[in-house]
């Protein structure tokens, strides 16, 4: 016994764990990291313990990940908080651990209105941004809201220059510099004129040439002072388009001028040509082919749209391009000019909505493209329950419309066109001009539209 400690009952594993005991304290040097801007490459945390002992790093919060026990990348912009921890060890207590925020600043992004041109009298370009300052291999998907371009330009804008400017834009990571772009409108060429005036079976028959998706008001005036509107055409691919107006009491002079539309009440009529017109007829036995193995059943894509048969079907197809017309129409009515009844008798029609793509000159299972085969006609809906009467014969049938229209330019069905069917088929016909017909393009479909 020494000290009065009984050397047999001596607890040595307390004994070991009182020497054991950390015999100093220790503290953390954390260099505080520069400001950053999102897309900055990786950099090393600079921290050191008093002890020597390692640093141990850690992403408190914001967008940064470790990469390696030193290495912060920034992975978004915001506020960075980073921790230096040692929890002590071979004689040394743990340190207090110290944090730095590291502010990291959003990448600037220049968005940049990209130029444009357009003919006076015709609708405003697509308005385009470009960007330059994407990091990370990013692109404009990743923009949270993009800047919007506008620009004062209008269809019947004179010709000048015109600013097209850009508004908005946000993004967790980019902050924005907008630039303004240039919208040069162009003054109308000597090809923007009436041409081609006669007269004939009582109508006043000439040509508006424009540039193709130009739109201009025909106006009439006896004493060259007072102008009246007849309606808005649009021209066609072909840059010209067949007008008529009728020479009724008070009209048997006239004058006729062409004035560049803006968003008017008048109404406008789409009558496409060989060049943009898109319409064809079908039938269910015959083929109209001379290859091999043709059928079953094949129309033309001719100068007739046939609507009837003689105990087979004759169905026709339309489609009517209406980018860059009224949004929401108060009437649309299509004409088609009914010249043959094909030595038989009329019949009434039925009209079906298309319900699917279709273009019988890029596909089909016929052995060319140059008709319409009955097994490539598209899927369709009827869309009237009711028929439609017998057209007359040599005289404009109507067909309203108006509610497929506007269906149609609202979203609630894509515009693949309209299919008209017989009633009866038993040597029963009703044969129209199509947008292929050369003889007087005035008889060509033509739909008319009432905003």
């Amino acid at each position: 016994m020494a000290n009065g400690v009984d050397p047999v009952n001596w607890d040595w594993a307390y004994f070991k764990a009182l020497f054991d005991l950390p015999i100093d304290t220790q503290t953390i040097t954390f260099v505080q990291p520069p400001a950053k801007t999102y897309g900055d490459d990786p950099f090393n945390l600079e921290a050191s313990a008093t002890s020597g002992l390692p640093i141990i790093f850690s992403v408190v919060s914001g967008p940064a990940s470790l990469v390696s026990e030193n290495t912060l990348s920034c992975t978004g912009a915001g506020t960075v908080t980073v921790e230096a921890s040692q929890p002590g060890g071979d004689g040394w207590m743990p340190a207090t651990p110290v944090s730095r925020n590291i502010f990291v600043a959003k990448a600037v992004l220049t968005a940049k209105a990209d130029d444009k041109t357009k003919v006076q009298g015709t609708s405003n370009p697509p308005l385009t941004v470009s960007y330059t300052g994407f990091v990370n291999g990013e692109d404009v998907s990743v923009i949270d809201s993009v800047p919007a371009a506008s620009t004062t330009a209008e269809i019947s804008s004179p010709a000048n220059d015109y600013p097209i400017m850009l508004a908005g834009g946000a993004d967790n990571n980019y902050s924005f510099n907008l630039q303004n772009g240039t919208l040069t409108v162009t003054a109308v060429g000597i090809r923007q004129q009436l041409s081609g005036m006669i007269m004939g079976d009582g109508l006043f028959l000439f040509a508006l040439n424009g540039p193709a998706g130009s739109k201009w008001v025909i106006q009439y005036s006896s004493d060259l002072v007072s102008w009246t509107s007849i309606a808005t055409y649009t021209v066609p691919a072909s840059g010209s388009i067949p007008i008529n107006d009728p020479i009724t009491p008070g009209k048997s002079r006239c004058f006729y001028r062409a004035v560049p539309s803006s968003s008017s009440s008048e109404p406008v009529v789409l009558q496409p040509g060989p060049a943009d017109g898109k319409d064809i007829w079908t039938t269910s036995i015959y083929s109209n082919s001379e290859c091999s193995k043709p059928g079953p059943g094949g129309g033309l894509n001719n100068d007739e749209l046939r609507v009837g048969g003689w105990a087979d079907s004759y169905y026709s197809l339309l489609q009517f391009d209406l980018s860059g017309v009224p949004a929401t129409a108060s009437s649309a009515i299509m004409y088609l000019y009914c010249y043959s009844n094909n030595s038989g008798t009329g019949t009434p029609l039925l009209l079906d909505r298309i319900t699917q793509d279709w273009d019988w000159r890029t596909s089909g299972t016929g052995c060319d493209r140059e008709r319409l085969w009955w097994a490539d006609k598209p899927e369709t809906s009827q869309w009237r329950i009711d028929q439609l009467p017998t057209p007359d014969l040599n005289q404009w049938y109507t067909v309203d419309i108006t509610d497929l229209y506007n269906a149609w330019k609202n979203g609630t069905y894509p515009n693949y066109g309209l299919q008209l069917r017989p009633v009866s088929n038993w040597n029963n016909y009703d044969l129209f001009y199509s947008s292929d017909y050369l003889g007087d393009p005035s008889l060509r479909p033509k739909l008319v539209v009432k905003p």
